[in-house]
């Protein structure tokens, strides 16, 4: 009864954590969550049937597993988001007639994983200083009220 009563259990657990998944992730990974699932839920039936010992297998991601999992996914949003945005100013600046030698972005992300602009370093030539307000209230007025750098090359 003991068998009967834990192969339930596991297989309710697996059919809700299948649940969960397919309305997390976007509709083309649904097949292969439907097969993982239906692998997992064969598995662990045939281990009941033939009273498997399953205390040997690692038990998958640990917390600090998951936490460098989540690091390297902050990371790699952050570099991405901060390329993308420096691309997107140095186009800005080129419809004004600036050219650009540098731009870098920093970005952070707090607890709750929303993402902030908290700085712009932008590096112009030496015949763009007039311009540095206007760059500047141009930054403000597309991204937002950060931190914005100005520095000068040797142009």
């Amino acid at each position: 009864m003991t068998l009967l009563r834990n192969l339930t259990l596991s297989v309710c657990i697996l059919s809700l954590v299948h649940t969960v998944l397919i309305m997390l992730v976007p509709d083309r990974f649904r097949g292969e969550i439907r097969s993982v699932t239906a692998l997992i839920i064969a598995v662990t039936v045939a281990g009941f049937m033939l009273n498997a010992d399953f205390s040997d297998i690692p038990s998958g991601l640990g917390i600090q597993d998951f936490d460098s999992a989540l690091e390297t996914r902050n990371d790699l949003v952050k570099s991405e988001l901060e390329a993308k945005v420096g691309e997107y100013i140095v186009s800005l600046l080129g419809q004004q007639g600036i050219e650009s030698e540098k731009v870098s972005v920093r970005t952070t992300i707090d607890g709750q994983n929303s993402i902030f602009i908290t700085e712009v370093s932008i590096t112009l030539s030496q015949n763009d200083s007039p311009r540095e307000e206007s760059v500047r209230a141009l930054i403000r007025d597309r991204i937002g009220d950060v931190d914005v750098e100005i520095l000068y090359g040797d142009n």
